[in-house]
């Protein structure tokens, strides 16, 4: 199925929170606000192993989103990231932290 925009636009975000992420709705417009939406963008904090990992199958080379503290896709990344997996469905090995999988994608 293809991502359509919502009636009305097109989006300009996707924003991925936890249930237990508090959000302020005008520091994070705010800080979209400093961005340009158009081009493709991950905004929020990533993390980064310092040793490896068997999580990350021993990898210590990606940063991943920290996903308690949420984060935003602009639209044109998520659409990229659609199409890429509508080319190449993901392998449907065992994906422990889907923050770090999204992350390989980026």
């Amino acid at each position: 199925q293809r991502l359509r925009p919502p009636p009305g636009g097109q989006p300009r975000w996707v924003v991925f929170l936890e249930p237990s992420t508090f959000v302020d709705p005008a520091a994070l417009e705010a800080a979209l606000a400093q961005h340009d939406p158009a081009e493709e963008l991950f905004v929020g904090r990533v993390l980064q192993d310092s040793e490896a990992s068997i999580l990350h199958h021993y990898s210590t080379a990606t940063a991943y989103p920290l996903g308690p503290a949420g984060f935003a896709l602009s639209w044109p990344l998520v659409r990229r990231l659609a199409e890429g997996m509508r080319e190449r469905p993901p392998r449907r090995e065992q994906q422990i932290e889907p923050g770090w999988e999204l992350a390989k994608l980026l």
